[in-house]
């Protein structure tokens, strides 16, 4: 199983708690995942600066978005503009995966097809070595393989969203030789912070996270350890991790809980509020 490090925060206030890693923690991540981590998740959106490359031999992910375009000429320009920016910020010369961010801009008719016909220019000129589609839900992927085949999916799977394991999804998947990487294993935070539910914003969350917090203090767990170890339960069915930080010691911890898994049985945890899976509807 491949753990790919999340970098959001790298640069900007992210998720709910706004966490933004300081300069000087990045220089000991740095030296820390050499031989450990060597491929980081990324976007355009993030606005890298070239600082905040890690080593020299480190495989980059990114993701793209928004491609209103009229023709598929305006299409390859923008899709290699986007491209070119994202290389020259990382200082490399191939994406390792370039993941669609709003994948379901290729079920537009004639947008949907430029773009897919730039994605495969882009794939032959060496620009990048796989396309992904980083979505929110089974339904959304299987609607978006119809159209056009990746070699990625990017999918949030943590204990309150299991939907990822339902055998018919994961069948199509292994069916098409489509790679399965996971992500959202900590819900953006909120499994791990235990105040989140006082936060007004996910009050209507409470009973979900209050039995959840319950149970990982009942059986002698951190919330970080409990959330890696149930995905880890399931790591048959995935390729690799999307694992977001925000700060170096929490870095070294969650590598510790991967390196050294516990053998736990996990509930079924009731989910009253079907939104808290979708963090766009919180």
């Amino acid at each position: 199983m491949k753990i790919i490090l999340g970098t959001a925060n790298f640069n900007l206030n992210y998720g709910f708690q706004h966490n933004k890693i300081k300069k000087k923690e990045i220089k000991y991540i740095k030296k820390y995942i050499k031989g450990k981590i060597n491929t980081i998740d990324s976007a355009e959106s993030y606005k890298h600066k070239k600082e905040f490359s890690l080593h020299k031999n480190i495989k980059v992910n990114s993701k793209v978005s928004n491609f209103n375009t009229q023709s598929q000429n305006d299409c390859n320009k923008l899709l290699k503009k986007k491209i070119k920016t994202i290389l020259k910020s990382h200082n490399i010369k191939k994406i390792n995966t370039l993941f669609l961010h709003r994948p379901e801009e290729i079920l537009k008719n004639k947008t949907g097809d430029f773009l897919i016909n730039s994605l495969l220019q882009s794939k032959r000129q060496n620009l990048i070595s796989k396309i992904g589609y980083s979505v929110y839900n089974p339904f959304e992927a299987i609607q978006l393989i119809k159209k056009h085949r990746p070699d990625i999916i990017q999918i949030p799977f943590n204990v309150f969203d299991r939907r990822l394991i339902d055998p018919k999804f994961i069948n199509l998947l292994k069916k098409d030789r489509i790679k399965i990487q996971i992500r959202s294993i900590f819900l953006q935070g909120l499994l791990t912070n235990k105040n989140a539910y006082n936060l007004k914003k996910f009050c209507k969350f409470k009973l979900q996270l209050k039995e959840w917090h319950s149970w990982v203090e009942k059986n002698g767990l951190v919330p970080e350890e409990a959330a890696i170890n149930f995905v880890l339960n399931y790591k048959k069915k995935f390729d690799s991790i999307l694992l977001g930080i925000d700060n170096f010691e929490q870095l070294k911890k969650n590598m510790y809980y991967i390196k050294n898994r516990k053998k736990i049985a996990f509930p079924k945890f009731k989910i009253i509020k079907k939104n808290i899976l979708d963090p766009r509807k919180w």
